[in-house]
This record gives structure tokens, C-alpha cells and sequence, in this order.
């Protein structure tokens, strides 16, 4: 066989979806040409799609090194550096393809990604924006633009986007997911679960849409619904650690203790250095009243990060019903040294103070804590913020 009838093997075998075989034919043709563009390009294609970012890329320079002016390769080799983790060079690569072929709307898309996640989100509207001047009906583009513009906070055009893209395509899942993420954002909590449900109907099989309506089912009180989400979700991506949390917050708020902590188990056998879980841990296993697996969280949330005012207060809670006093007296006192308008703190010195028979001591410190609390609300009042919540 020659070059050519390789080259067309190949083809052939990667329609098929066997790019293994497709890659070794290409091979072939390129034992015969190494300087077989054609060969090379659909080289860089199998490798891309088997997940071979690495032997791409030294693929994608051996065209360039042939036939520098190609938009495709630069393209192509742009995806590979962002699968890499290079994204600078990514930009670079996608630069150099819009500059040879500057009405390609997919490359500005990809130039836009990796923009994103460079955090650089005005630059990738801009590209977004390249991208939709140049193809109206690229529907997929139009939800990039949508999801930057919600990043930068520019909510109601990012709903006006979405719009765009669904009236393109009625059947783009991700484009309904996000729209649903918007109308949950301004409180239309009603309108963003019909959103979700369109986008579940689309795809049933994306964990992030059963996650995003479980969080929707929580704005809306409605834990037992969300719950049933949530396990959705982790059914459909068992890693998904986000939705390993929040099925454990809410099986907290329904009282269901021994689950939620199956769950932030779960979750931290997946990722043991989530704090946020391990103090949820804690606070699941004190109201089962298990003090000493409780402390035990708590430290490992405050090995991860100590500056946690929230589990140093916890932490002192459980040694006040162990009658150890000083420390627990010190445990409120590093809290409040991280934070020293942290009036549950406060309180909790007063009433311990209070036990040792120090009411001198107890008024002060309560008299801090309601100061505190009245400055603290005083402040958000101006603010527009809502009071944090303490767990």
C-alpha cells in the first residue's frame, strides 16, 4: 500500500471510531512520506482524541514545521497546551490561527476557554463575541458568551444570551442548565427547576444539572426533593465531590446525622483536605452527642486551616460539657482572636464564666457579645449584606 491508500485506511478506521488502528495506519503512510501533511494532520487528530495531548503537540510542530500558514494545526495545538495545563502558550497558539484565519468562530471560542481560565473574562468575551460575530448560529458560543457574562456579574445579559442560544437550539442541555443557574441567581426559583428539568430531559446523565436543581429544591425549602437530586447526581458522577457535600449539609438540616456523615466520608475519601467537610463532620457528630469523634473533625478542619473561628467555639462547646474549663476558656479565646467580633464566642465566655461563679467577668463578655452583634448587623445594614450565619 502507498501513502494515499494509508492515509484513506486510516480515515476510514477513525470514522469508525477506532483511532488506535487509525493512528498505526497513519504511521504507515508516514514510514513511507514523513513529510505526508495529510498524514500528520489526521495523526494529530487520533492523538487528540485518544487523549495523547503530549504526542500531539510534538505532532502539531512537525506540520507547522512543514506548513507554517495551517489554522487547523494551530488550532489544534492550542487544545493541546490547554489540555496541558499551558495555557499562555494556548493563547499564543490560538492568536497565531485567528490571525491566519480570523472568521473562524471556533477558534475564538477556544480562545475564549482558555481566557476563562486564565480568569481573564473580559478578554474572553471579547473572543466570545468574535466567535458569535462571525457564526450567529453557533449556539454553543452563544452560552460561553452567557456563562463569562455571568461571571463579570452582568446577570441579565447573560439570561438574554442563553435565550440566543436556546432559540438556536431548543435542545442544547447546557444552555437550559445554565439559564436555570441564572433564574435561581434572581430568585426565580420556580422558573429555573422548569429550566433544569428541560435541560434533564436533554440529558439525563450530566451530574452538574441534577446538582444545580438540587441547589435550586434548597432555595426553595424543599431538602427532601433536593436530597433526591443530590443522589442523582453522585449516582451519575460517584466523585462529584460538591454533590457529596451538599447531600451531606442537607441530610444535616433533616436531622439525618449518620447519613450526612456517610457522606462527608464519602466525599473525603475522595478529597481528604475539603476543611468545609470535616467541620460539617463535627458538627453532625455533636448533635449525635459522639464528643470525642466530634473534636476529632474539628482538629482535622483546623489542621487543614486554623484560622477556623467557628470549630476552635465548637471545640470549646464539647470541653465545657467535659468540665475542662481552661481549655475550654482557651478554645474561645483563640476563636475570638481570629475573629473578635465573633459574638457567639463571647457569649459562650459568659456563660462559661458565668458556671465558674464570675459574674463580673459573665456580664462583660456578654455585654461584648451583644455589642458586637448590634455593630456586626450595623455594619452589613450598610452594607446591603446578610448577617453571616455560625455553625
Amino acid at each position: 500500500m502507498n501513502t494515499d491508500e494509508w492515509i484513506s485506511k486510516g480515515i476510514k478506521l477513525a470514522i469508525s471510531g477506532n483511532e488506535q488502528e487509525a493512528l498505526k495506519a497513519f504511521n504507515k503512510a508516514l514510514s513511507i512520506d514523513p513529510e505526508s501533511v495529510i498524514a500528520l494532520s489526521n495523526k494529530v487528530v487520533a492523538l487528540t482524541r485518544l487523549g495523547r495531548n503530549t504526542d500531539a503537540l510534538e505532532a502539531c510542530d512537525k506540520v507547522l514545521s512543514i506548513h507554517t500558514e495551517n489554522e487547523d494545526i494551530w488550532n489544534r495545538k492550542g487544545i493541546a497546551l490547554m489540555k496541558l495545563g499551558r495555557l499562555n502558550e494556548a493563547v499564543a497558539a490560538f492568536d497565531k490561527a485567528t490571525e491566519i484565519s480570523p472568521k473562524n468562530s471556533d477558534i475564538w471560542s477556544n480562545k475564549g476557554h482558555v481566557l476563562t481560565r486564565l480568569g481573564s473574562y473580559e478578554k474572553a468575551l471579547a473572543a466570545f463575541d468574535k466567535a458569535v460575530t462571525h457564526d450567529q448560529s453557533n449556539a454553543i458560543a452563544w452560552v460561553d458568551k452567557g456563562a463569562t457574562l455571568y461571571k463579570l456579574g452582568r446577570i441579565t445579559e447573560a439570561l438574554k444570551t442563553y435565550n440566543r442560544a436556546i432559540a438556536i437550539n431548543p435542545n442544547l442541555a447546557s444552555a437550559w442548565n445554565n439559564k436555570g443557574q441564572v433564574l435561581d441567581y434572581l430568585k426565580k426559583t420556580n422558573d429555573a427547576l422548569v429550566a433544569y428539568d428541560k435541560a434533564l430531559s436533554l440529558n439525563p446523565g450530566l451530574a452538574v444539572i441534577w446538582y444545580n436543581k438540587g441547589n435550586a429544591l434548597v432555595h426553595a425549602n424543599r431538602d427532601k426533593e433536593a436530597l433526591d437530586a443530590y443522589d442523582k447526581a453522585v449516582a451519575t458522577d460517584p466523585e462529584y465531590i460538591e454533590g457529596w457535600y451538599n447531600k451531606g449539609n442537607t441530610l444535616a438540616r433533616l436531622k439525618r446525622y449518620p447519613e450526612a456523615i456517610d457522606a462527608y466520608d464519602h466525599l473525603l475519601s475522595i478529597d481528604p483536605e475539603y476543611t468545609d467537610a470535616w467541620y460539617n463532620k463535627g458538627v453532625a457528630y455533636s448533635q449525635l452527642e459522639e464528643h470525642e469523634n466530634a473534636k476529632k473533625a474539628f482538629n482535622e478542619a483546623l489542621s487543614l486551616d486554623p484560622a477556623l473561628p467557628d470549630a476552635w467555639c465548637n471545640i470549646g462547646e464539647i470541653l465545657v460539657k467535659q468540665d475542662r474549663t481552661e481549655e475550654a476558656m482557651s478554645a474561645f479565646d483563640t476563636a475570638l482572636s481570629i475573629d473578635p467580633l465573633f459574638s457567639l464566642a463571647w457569649s459562650n465566655k459568659a456563660d462559661l464564666f458565668r458556671k465558674l461563679r464570675k459574674f463580673s467577668k459573665a456580664i462583660s463578655c456578654l455585654e461584648k457579645s451583644i455589642r458586637v452583634q448590634f455593630e456586626s448587623r450595623a455594619a452589613l445594614k450598610l452594607t446591603g449584606k446578610k448577617p453571616p450565619g455560625r455553625g
